[in-house]
């Protein structure tokens, strides 16, 4: 098995369990109803802070079934533009998984305030799983950027070979 192959293989199942946390995330944050005594004065935040998790695991699952398919076909992603693409996708993802990180640490302040035990462990669990999520994702992008350096380097021994 080529080495970038099993990077793919890697890749996958990194953006698979990063996927999973930002589900999770996700799901721990859409749980929570804004209480009817708060969402008066802050409703923008948990929308921001729904939308976020929802931009960021919408990416992560694209992200996810492109490396599928390149696990399962054996390619590799080749053109500029879908190197850029494949690297906004990463960008995007983490972007907002750090965003929805920072929202669920503003309000888990906002309810230590207020000692209301069961929101604040709620938004620290999707904090962490939003964090662990950015990690992943931040591996992923490294093991993407190793694979494009070793898919280029091998191109590049078939060229020096053609040319002898």
């Amino acid at each position: 098995m080529p080495s970038t192959q099993k990077l793919s293989i890697a890749s996958f199942v990194i953006l698979f369990v990063s996927l999973g946390a930002a589900a999770t995330s996700l799901g721990l944050i859409q749980d929570l109803n804004c209480p009817r005594w708060w969402c008066d004065d802050e409703t923008s935040i948990w929308q921001l802070g729904i939308a976020s998790s929802i931009i960021a695991t919408i990416c992560l699952g694209l992200l996810t079934v492109i490396e599928l398919i390149s696990v399962l076909c054996q390619t590799n992603v080749k053109t500029l533009c879908a190197k850029i693409l494949y690297s906004g996708l990463f960008s995007v993802s983490i972007f907002f998984l750090i965003f929805t990180t920072a929202l669920a640490s503003y309000n888990v302040n906002y309810y230590e305030d207020i000692n209301d035990f069961t929101y604040t462990m709620e938004l620290i669990a999707a904090a962490v799983c939003a964090d662990f999520g950015t990690l992943l994702t931040i591996i992923a992008l490294c093991i993407f950027i190793v694979k494009q350096t070793k898919s280029n380097d091998e191109y590049q021994n078939i060229i020096q070979r053609t040319e002898h």
